[in-house]
């Protein structure tokens, strides 16, 4: 609701945001009315691009960090983002190339396409119109293989989806412990609570006092991403547990007993799935089928033996 603009959670809370921090960066907040599933929020984004008539529209993951190719200069036959940049040579950011995406897949030369992959959907370009087009997001399927249903589906609509390299994106489950870090406020150092070379950068760190640079931020962050998968894939949003605050303050929720829901509903969500296509696993679109087949296939394996739709290797 509007717990975090009315400043009633605080930090150690799961849901706290920072509404003050976050305009002072720049960052609009739209307010939701209450939680939503990664299918629900799909369509929400959808929804509110239709409200505002935005033809495309970018979305991201909340637990990733990005960065330009501060070594690569902008292309001399390139058109340029802006006019006042003079001769000298300039950063193609990560900006500028999602811009320049955008604009050639506005031209009406560009294929029909519904999705633009930036490290698959980590960062992702949306065509409004497209996501519409097939019925949004399946709601049955919350969270995990509903992006499997969503891109298949689009695919058998005949909409092409590309990935560009546009920069460096990686999946953490941690943070800076200093933000100015990034922003290479002099004399402030990159660095995470369990980062296993901190003892080797404090040595390094005391007879510093310049602003980071490009390629220890880099090196830090990759190493935030290396412990986020330490144990493989399994628990890689084990992070959601790092948070245990918020007990009393408005809409609370046990946060052990929040995680058990989201895993109970994610095993639904792969068991309909498993139903609605007859198969278990992402790699439908390997299979001599259609849109039109939804809920209409049966099972290409023997619960009996093999487990229940939510089960198997196959996820």
């Amino acid at each position: 609701m509007l717990s975090n603009l009315h400043n009633k959670l605080t930090l150690q809370n799961p849901f706290y945001l920072n509404h003050t921090q976050l305009a002072m960066l720049g960052v609009n907040v739209l307010i939701t009315p209450t939680l939503l599933t990664f299918a629900q929020l799909q369509n929400f984004y959808a929804w509110t691009a239709l409200d505002k008539k935005w033809e495309q529209y970018f979305w991201s993951h909340q637990d990733i960090v990005v960065f330009s190719l501060e070594n690569e200069t902008y292309p001399e036959d390139a058109p340029m983002m802006y006019s006042d940049r003079g001769d000298a040579p300039v950063t193609y950011t990560l900006y500028d190339r999602a811009v320049g995406v955008l604009q050639f897949l506005r031209r009406p030369e560009a294929p029909k396409w519904a999705n633009h992959f930036f490290a698959y959907d980590h960062l992702t370009l949306v065509n409004r119109d497209a996501i519409l087009d097939v019925g949004g997001w399946d709601t049955h399927i919350p969270f995990y293989a509903t992006d499997c249903d969503m891109y298949v589906r689009l695919m058998w609509a005949g909409y092409w989806q590309g990935e560009t390299e546009i920069g460096i994106i990686l999946d953490v489950a941690t943070v800076m412990e200093d933000v100015a870090a990034l922003f290479r406020v002099p004399g402030v150092k990159a660095g995470f609570k369990g980062d296993p070379k901190r003892k080797k950068e404090e040595a390094r760190k005391l007879g510093e006092r310049e602003g980071e640079t490009w390629e220890h931020l880099v090196e830090v962050a990759k190493r935030m991403e290396e412990a986020k998968y330490v144990d493989g894939n399994g628990w890689r949003n084990m992070w959601q547990l790092s948070q245990t605050g918020g007990e009393g303050e408005p809409f609370a929720r046990d946060f052990e007993g929040f995680e058990v829901g989201l895993r109970m509903m994610i095993d639904t969500g792969r068991a309909v799935f498993a139903e609605k296509w007859g198969h278990r696993g992402c790699d439908i679109a390997k299979m001599n089928i259609k849109a039109e087949d939804a809920w209409r296939l049966e099972r290409d394996w023997d619960p009996e033996t093999q487990g229940l739709g939510h089960e198997g290797d196959e996820w």
